[in-house]
């Protein structure tokens, strides 16, 4: 796939649903996509767990961005997102404004080269926690997650 000299290619790509999705103050919930628009190479588990599962191992660049707001009232404190690999988080990025004043809108990314072993028990997915000033649900407004293979092994 990936050679020297050759580009990269994707081969997952989904983004945030449609319909409205929020995040429950204080929560680790898994963030829910789309079926993906690009998906070469890998299992989605869409309906059920959200999780990718690369066919080909290799060395992948995987990253996940989300962009939440509060619901108008409220204040958005904090929002992480972060990738797990199997049982373990492998990428995290936490937005933090306690020292920022008033946050209405927050963006998190965070991305990782990984290596994966190609197999059924080797997987991905996204998780987010928010944190607001009175303990309600931020709203997602947009988000994605995507890999690329880098280099087969």
């Amino acid at each position: 796939w990936a050679s020297a000299g050759a580009a990269a290619k994707p081969i997952l790509f989904t983004n945030i649903q449609t319909s409205p999705q929020t995040f429950a103050d204080q929560t680790n919930p898994t963030v829910v996509w789309n079926t993906p628009t690009i998906n070469r190479l890998g299992t989605w588990t869409g309906s059920s767990t959200y999780k990718w599962q690369p066919s080909v191992a290799g060395v992948y660049f995987v990253k996940a961005n989300l962009h939440v707001r509060s619901n108008g009232v409220d204040h958005l404190i904090s929002l992480d997102c972060s990738i797990y690999k199997n049982a373990g988080i492998i990428a995290a990025t936490k937005f933090d404004s306690r020292n920022a004043g008033q946050c209405y809108q927050m963006t998190s990314t965070s991305s990782v080269l990984i290596a994966m072993d190609g197999t059924s028990s080797d997987f991905l997915w996204v998780e987010a926690y928010v944190d607001t000033d009175d303990g309600s649900a931020a709203i997602v407004l947009n988000g994605n997650f995507m890999s690329w293979l880098i280099e087969a092994v």
